[in-house]
């Protein structure tokens, strides 16, 4: 028979049949890893898909091991963890088991968006412009906000804040963080963004080594019960993502002025 376990706990394990069939050790690595304290700090939200695809179908992955029976009884022990859910059938109908499974995660993912929790927008979504010639050529439009605004996913740039460059002030040894975020007027697959040495009216530079740049990430919060609000959340390490139509993604760079550099 096979049997599918779906738990969420640290540091667990199954027996059946009185042998070990799922073993989990809690590790300082594990333990603060995406994957655990720091769950979904790696995913990057995703508007096409449900919230339980996203986020709920893999903290609550279930387990899958085969047990042989053989007088009728089927003994398993949980060993520090408890069960959210469990499927039991024969080996021979695995395929009929997995679509169980499936319609579990479908019905789960019906409630999770109807009575646990669903996303609604974030606040001061503002009126959409309509979009420069440029913007339209190039797929989408870029704009600003000073780091300490929040940037939601829906928000529509004003006026005021498009743009077609960044500038900044800083000083000699000092850190300095910009943000600019992208508003995709289609999906863009793989999206990339350079940074290059920066120069100053009197021709200083800043060199591209002494630029960081970041992915600001949206996380859902929860607002009432149950709403929940893609946030700011943290700072990501730069990676090229898809960018989907109408959903900002920004961008955080964190400048240092060498200590001898001049205006």
């Amino acid at each position: 028979m096979n049997a599918a376990g779906c738990v969420r706990c640290l540091d667990y394990s199954i027996d059946a049949q009185g042998k070990r069939v799922v073993d989990i050790p809690l590790t300082p690595e594990a333990f603060y890893s995406p994957r655990e304290f720091y769950w979904g700090t790696d995913i990057f939200h995703d508007p096409t898909r449900t919230l339980w695809d996203q986020y709920g179908r893999e903290f609550f992955k279930p387990h899958v091991f085969q047990a042989q029976v053989t007088d009728g009884q089927l003994k398993l022990d949980f060993n520090n963890c408890g069960v959210f859910a469990m499927w039991i059938y024969p080996a021979k109908q695995a395929a009929a088991g997995k679509m169980r499974v499936d319609s579990f995660n479908g019905e789960y993912d019906w409630r999770m968006n109807t009575s646990i929790a669903h996303l609604v927008d974030g606040p001061d979504a503002g009126i959409a412009l309509e979009p420069d010639a440029d913007s339209k050529a190039r797929g989408y439009t870029l704009f600003a906000r000073h780091y300490t605004l929040m940037v939601y996913p829906n928000r529509n740039p004003r006026k005021e804040e498009l743009i077609t460059k960044l500038a900044t002030a800083l000083c000699p040894g000092q850190y300095e963080a910009t943000t600019f975020a992208i508003r995709p007027l289609k999906d863009l697959q793989h999206v990339k963004v350079a940074v290059s040495d920066l120069t100053s009216a009197g021709g200083a530079s800043i060199p591209a080594k002494s630029i960081k740049l970041d992915v600001v990430k949206y996380f859902p919060q929860a607002t009432t019960d149950p709403q929940l609000v893609l946030t700011p959340s943290y700072l990501f390490p730069y990676l090229p993502l898809k960018l989907y139509k109408d959903f900002n993604r920004q961008y955080w760079l964190t400048i240092h002025a060498p200590q001898d550099a001049v205006a």
